[in-house]
């Protein structure tokens, strides 16, 4: 299984503007739900991403000031991306090495979608259990 299988079943991409607000960026992730949002640049690339990790380590640092600060000052910038043709089980794998939950989904230089962890984990378990069902199935004779 692919990554576009999982971007397949998502209306929107969530983004934020290296230039909006630390308050800005909480609200939207609030608001939608997610544990990050990709950082564009003016032009749609990838500058960055934003997570709920970043906004937890600028809060510890300036309580007070933090909801002003521009995002581009704590979002991670070494960004770890994959492909949408990319298998599900590599992305996995990555997500474990790098202690990461969330991935941008990069197409032709430009972020088509972000998958997470329970992402992944969820189809892979969805994979798992109709291979399971299948193979009782021949098992027991009711496949022919």
């Amino acid at each position: 299984m692919f990554c576009k299988t999982l971007l397949d079943d998502r209306k929107r991409v969530f983004t934020v503007a290296s230039g909006a607000t630390l308050a800005q960026a909480a609200d939207l992730m609030t608001h939608h739900k997610i544990g990050a949002l990709m950082v564009l640049s003016e032009s749609g690339g990838l500058n960055g991403i934003f997570t709920e990790r970043d906004l937890t380590r600028a809060v510890a640092g300036h309580a007070q000031e933090a909801p002003a600060f521009p995002v581009e000052r704590f979002m991670t910038r070494d960004v770890v991306t994959c492909g949408p043709n990319d298998d599900l089980q590599y992305v996995m794998r990555l997500m474990d090495q790098r202690r990461i939950r969330h991935v941008p989904v990069v197409q032709d230089g430009l972020p088509v979608g972000m998958v997470s962890i329970r992402d992944v984990v969820d189809r892979l378990l969805e994979e798992t259990a109709t291979e399971r069902d299948t193979l009782r199935d021949y098992v027991s004779g009711s496949v022919c």
